[in-house]
């Protein structure tokens, strides 16, 4: 039970860090960052021992991560790693962040099945997501 208060509280504090309320940029950066690390978490720790309850945790939290997304991207606040690109493309941009919650949505509900197959399928439908922006938008 720690390690699911653990990972949940993790990807809290990165959501909630008044110090990042002045700065977009550093705030988005350390929220992917903290995505980029608990993804990782899911494929090399949670899928490998059914650790549904993680997965499940860590879905609900990037759903709302998804969410926030283009708020994170106020026009005029670019950083070297965004493309100008996402301001050219801004409904593209939008599109794929709900394309990113709609996938963090379904991770959720695969993890609360406790299905190990549809449950990684999801995640690695989660992972298209993340790269298809990546792809698109950042440098």
């Amino acid at each position: 039970m720690k390690k699911y208060i653990g990972l949940s509280a993790l990807f809290a504090v990165t959501l909630v860090m008044p110090s990042f309320a002045n700065d977009p940029v550093e705030m988005r950066q350390e929220r992917f960052k903290a995505l980029g690390d608990d993804i990782k978490q899911v494929f090399r720790k949670h899928l490998p021992a059914n650790d549904f309850a993680a997965i499940e945790s860590f879905a609900k939290g990037a759903e709302g991560w998804a969410k926030e997304i283009p708020t994170a991207f106020p026009e005029g606040a670019t950083s070297k790693d965004a493309k100008p690109e996402i301001w050219e493309n801004w409904s593209d941009f939008e599109a794929k962040a709900q394309a990113f919650e709609a996938a963090s949505a379904k991770l959720a509900l695969a993890a609360q099945s406790q299905d190990a197959g549809a449950t990684g399928a999801a995640a690695k439908a989660l992972g298209a997501t993340c790269k298809a922006c990546h792809n698109d938008y950042r440098n």
